[in-house]
C-alpha cells in the first residue's frame, strides 16, 4: 500500500497516554489508507507491546509496532524513519494527542526542501496551573520568535509536532544518537536540515494536544539535562553557543535574577499563608477590600499604569530609530556600491571582456609559439 504519510513516534512505558494518542488518529480528516503510525518502543517493561498489537487489530488506519533495546528517543526515532513507508514523515510524541486536521495540514505544506513546525496546546482534559501557562506558549514551547512562518526559526523544530520529507531527513542524517539525553536533539537536527538548505515553515493550524502535565521540580531537573545537551550540540556547531545560552556562563545577572525571584516567591508563598491563616478562605477577597480602601494602594497602581505607558512609548520610538538607521545604512550601502562602480568604469569593462581578452592573448600565445619553432 502506498501511504503518504508516515507518523513516527517514540515511547517508554506509557500506554495511557499512548493509547489516548492512537485514538486520536481515528479521527483525522484525511482518509485512513493513506497514513500510517509507527510505535517505536524503547525497551517498555510493562504491557505497551501487547496494548499495541491488540489496538492495531481493530484499528481504522495501519499501526505498526517496533522495538529496540533501551537507546533513547533519538534513536527510536531513527528506527521509525529508516522503517517508514511514505515519502513524508510526522515526528511526534506518545504523549501529544493529534487534531483532527493535523495530518491533512502537514501534507499541504511539505514537500521536498519544506519542513514543518505544527502548535502545541495543552490538551483540554488537563489542569493548566501558572507555571505550566508560563512554560507554555512561551518558555518551552516558544512560538512567538518566530516572526516568518514562511521561514521559521530552526529554534521551534520540536519534534512533538514536526514533518519533514523522508529523504531529507536520511540526507543530513536524521538524530544524532550522540546527545547525552533526550533533549535538545530535535532543535539540532532542525539546525542541520537549515543548514542543508530545507526551509522550515509553521502552520499555526496543524494542532497537537499535549497531555502532560509539568511541575517545577521536574522542570528544574529537565532544565540540567537540556543544559548538557546543549553543551554536546555547541561542540558539533560552535556557532551555536549564543543560541544554546553559552553566554549566560559568563552572565553574572543570571545568578542575580534567580536569586531574587527565588526570595520573592517565597516571600509572597509566606504572605498568602498568613493571610489565609488570618482570613480563611476567603482571604483573597478580604485583601481586596483592603487595597481597593488604602488612597495609596490606587496611587501605586495608577504609577505602575502610567510606568508602563511611557515605557512602551519610549521602547515604540526606540525600534523606530533603530528601523530608521537600518533603512539608512541600507540606502547608504547601496549608494557606495553604485559610486564604486562609477569610480571603476575601466574595471567593470574588463572584468566583462576578461574571457575575450584571454582567448585573445591565448592566439597570440600559440602564435608565437609556431614563429619561434
Amino acid at each position: 500500500m502506498a501511504f503518504q504519510i508516515s507518523v513516527v513516534m517514540p515511547t517508554h512505558n506509557r500506554w495511557a497516554q499512548l493509547r489516548r494518542v492512537l485514538e486520536g488518529y481515528r479521527e483525522q480528516a484525511i482518509g485512513p489508507d493513506q497514513f500510517e503510525v509507527l510505535v517505536c518502543d524503547d525497551a517498555s517493561d510493562d504491557d505497551t507491546p501487547e496494548q499495541v498489537r491488540a489496538f492495531a487489530a481493530t484499528a481504522p488506519y495501519t499501526l505498526r509496532y517496533l522495538r529496540q533495546e533501551k537507546k533513547g528517543p533519538a534513536a527510536a526515532r531513527n528506527m521509525g524513519i529508516e522503517a517508514a513507508n511514505a515519502p513524508l514523515v510526522v515526528l511526534t510524541d506518545d504523549d501529544c494527542v493529534p487534531d483532527p486536521q493535523l495530518l491533512a495540514r502537514h501534507r499541504a505544506s511539505t514537500k521536498p526542501g519544506v519542513a514543518t513546525i505544527g502548535y502545541i496546546e495543552w490538551h483540554p482534559d488537563i489542569t493548566v496551573t501558572p507555571f505550566m501557562a508560563f512554560l507554555s506558549p512561551g518558555y518551552r514551547f516558544n512560538f512567538a520568535q518566530i516572526t516568518d512562518p514562511s521561514d521559521a526559526t530552526f529554534r521551534c523544530f520540536y519534534t512533538a509536532n514536526v514533518s519533514a520529507w523522508r529523504a531529507d531527513l536520511l540526507a543530513v542524517g536524521s538524530f544524532d544518537e550522540g546527545f547525552p539525553a533526550a533533549a535538545y536533539e530535535d532543535i539540532e537536527l532542525g539546525y542541520r536540515l537549515h543548514k542543508a538548505g530545507v526551509r522550515l515553515a509553521y502552520d499555526r493550524e496543524a494542532i497537537i494536544y499535549h497531555l502532560h502535565e509539568m511541575r517545577l521540580e521536574g522542570m528544574l531537573r529537565s532544565q540540567v539535562v537540556n543544559g548538557r545537551s546543549a553543551a554536546y550540540a555547541v561542540t558539533k556547531h560552535p556557532e551555536l553557543a549564543i543560541e544554546a545560552g553559552v553566554a549566560g556562563l559568563r552572565n553574572p545577572g543570571v545568578p542575580r535574577r534567580f536569586y531574587g525571584a527565588a526570595l520573592d516567591y517565597y516571600f509572597v508563598a509566606g504572605l498568602e499563608q498568613g493571610l489565609q491563616g488570618h482570613f480563611g478562605g476567603e482571604w483573597a477577597e478580604h485583601l481586596d477590600d483592603l487595597l481597593e480602601a488604602t488612597p495609596a494602594y490606587r496611587e501605586s497602581i495608577e504609577r505602575q499604569f502610567y510606568d508602563a505607558e511611557t515605557y512602551a512609548l519610549r521602547l515604540e520610538e526606540h525600534v523606530a530609530q533603530i528601523e530608521g538607521a537600518y533603512a539608512g545604512l541600507a540606502d547608504h550601502a547601496k549608494e557606495l556600491d553604485r559610486a564604486l562602480r562609477r569610480a571603476n568604469p575601466l574595471k567593470n569593462r574588463l572584468r566583462a571582456q576578461a574571457p575575450a581578452v584571454a582567448r585573445v592573448l591565448a592566439a597570440l600565445l600559440r602564435r608565437s609559439r609556431r614563429h619561434a619553432k
